[in-house]
């Protein structure tokens, strides 16, 4: 970290409601007790002294009107998909006064359909990403599954894109350190994010539940189930050395904790 630059820090940072899905909390952490469970899918919208970022993007506004033609019957109807049009990104960026083409720079945590829906609103940024989920998600195979959808990349395919390999910190100056935590997925990454009152780990899908953080535990549908564990024991560990809050953006009560829109946090 250069002299002179250690004490960046991001100005606001916003929370951007998005849809959610419904599933049975035993999926999302191992040993889980079983019961019907509402995960909020948010974007964050990140406001550093040299350019807004955001942080994911949510669901797809082209599955709104009706999920299943764009997710596929069995994936809407089994996940309990919602969205609204007062729920897409766009829209909530202008609750905010911003238009997609303020954001210059998208930091993807992985390319999962609940993360990667809202890539397709932003073409003309610079978008970040861990090397090995880009190309686990444009992989043929994964074309007819839920998990991945090449539909979300096509619009951005030829957007920007600064690929990495293990830890950055995205502008040199210590405000956003992003962490390659695999094992959800090939390049899962979680965002530490310094605001003037606290460091704020936005752990994304390293962890789904804080019960998963807690106990070390795998969701049931981790691409690497024990490279999953190996990260939540590092996300633990990076959470402790940098005096962080964790905001796991899939659990309800962080959700209800934390989600202060349209106010930021700063």
């Amino acid at each position: 970290m250069q002299k002179g630059r250690s004490q960046i820090t991001i100005s606001r940072l916003w929370v951007l409601p998005g849809g959610d899905f419904t599933v049975d909390y035993s999926i999302l952490v191992e040993g889980g007790a079983s019961r019907e469970y509402t995960v909020p899918c948010p974007a964050f919208l990140i406001e550093h002294p040299a350019a807004l970022v955001l942080f994911d993007t949510g669901l797809s506004p082209r599955a709104i009107d009706d999920p299943a033609s764009y997710y596929g019957e069995e994936i809407a109807l089994a996940m309990k998909l919602r969205f609204s049009r007062e729920q897409q990104i766009d829209a909530r960026l202008a609750e905010l006064g911003y238009r997609p083409t303020n954001v210059s720079h998208v930091i993807m945590s992985h390319l999962h359909i609940d993360h990667a829906g809202g890539m397709c609103l932003f073409p003309h940024a610079t978008f970040h990403a861990f090397a090995d989920e880009l190309t686990e998600a444009r992989a043929v195979r994964h074309a007819p599954h839920a998990v991945y959808k090449l539909e979300d990349l096509a619009p951005v395919e030829n957007s920007a894109w600064k690929l990495y390999g293990s830890d950055v910190d995205i502008f040199g100056d210590g405000s956003l350190r992003f962490f390659r935590l695999s094992g959800h997925s090939a390049g899962e990454g979680s965002l530490l994010v310094r605001l003037a009152s606290r460091n704020l780990m936005l752990t994304a899908d390293t962890v789904h539940v804080r019960e998963a953080l807690e106990r070390e535990k795998p969701t049931l549908f981790d691409s690497d189930p024990v490279a999953a564990v190996r990260s939540v024991q590092r996300l633990k560990q990076l959470i402790a050395e940098n005096g962080a809050d964790s905001w796991i953006a899939h659990d309800a009560e962080d959700w209800q904790r934390y989600c202060t829109f349209p106010n930021p946090l700063t």
